[in-house]
């Protein structure tokens, strides 16, 4: 087995030598280029669009966009969701706990909570504050059983 001590791996990094860093342990580069992430997209199939549309845009209140044939995209400064129609397909309900596709984070999470727990059709659990994260938190379960987690990181009193 490999293996090299913390010190031969801080001088082939070069952060104690900068001498013979790449002929040594090549491998290691010395430095790293950060990924720049600009935003998420998430992409959803359903059997149909209008349930879990209407939820999106009437209680999230994520605005529509155009989108090709067989597409609908809805989107929020933060994120956009493609939910592409697929009329044949298992519904998202029949994969279990995989079933789940996001956590949002939001301000006023109990508006939130309120909007969607008397929203027909969308299945939502008790409104908690979880202890090991501090966020005030639910969950969604959309028409076709896609799952989304709802947060708001608060403070435990």
């Amino acid at each position: 087995m490999w293996s090299m001590s913390v010190l031969e791996l801080r001088w082939a990094a070069g952060l104690r030598s900068r001498r013979r860093a790449d002929t040594r342990y090549p491998f290691i580069i010395k430095r790293l280029s950060m990924i720049h992430y600009t935003g998420n997209s998430y992409v959803l199939a359903v059997r149909s669009f209008e349930p879990t549309l209407s939820f999106f845009t009437q209680v999230m209140e994520l605005e529509q966009c155009p989108a090709p044939k067989g597409w609908v995209i809805v989107r929020s400064p933060k994120f956009v969701i493609w939910m592409g129609e697929c009329p044949d397909d298992m519904l998202a309900s029949e994969t279990g706990c995989h079933s789940f596709f996001a956590y949002f984070v939001v301000e006023k999470v109990r508006e939130l909570y309120e909007k969607a727990s008397g929203y027909n059709g969308i299945q939502c659990s008790a409104l908690r504050q979880a202890d090991d994260t501090g966020m005030l938190e639910f969950s969604i379960r959309l028409p076709e059983g896609h799952g989304i987690m709802i947060g708001e990181d608060v403070k435990i009193v």
